[in-house]
């Protein structure tokens, strides 16, 4: 998938290469929308739909943006 920097991706629709790093955006149950990183991965047979995993308990990641590329 080609992506440019700086847009929201949907999660629902569109996924990232698997394992890759991303700013993503998650809705905890109290509703509070927050940043996160994260990386998203095909499915498996305990997680037969794929998962995200984030820096943090949340798991419900609503949106994603590819990160920057790092300064040399």
């Amino acid at each position: 998938m080609s992506i440019k920097n700086g847009v929201w991706y949907n999660s629902e629709f569109d996924k990232p290469t698997p394992g890759e790093r991303v700013l993503c955006v998650k809705m905890p149950k109290n509703g509070n929308r927050d940043y996160c990183l994260g990386a998203w991965y095909d499915p498996t047979y305990t997680y037969p739909e794929g998962h995200w995993v984030t820096n943090g308990s949340c798991t419900n990641v609503t949106h994603w943006m590819p990160l920057p590329k790092l300064p040399e």
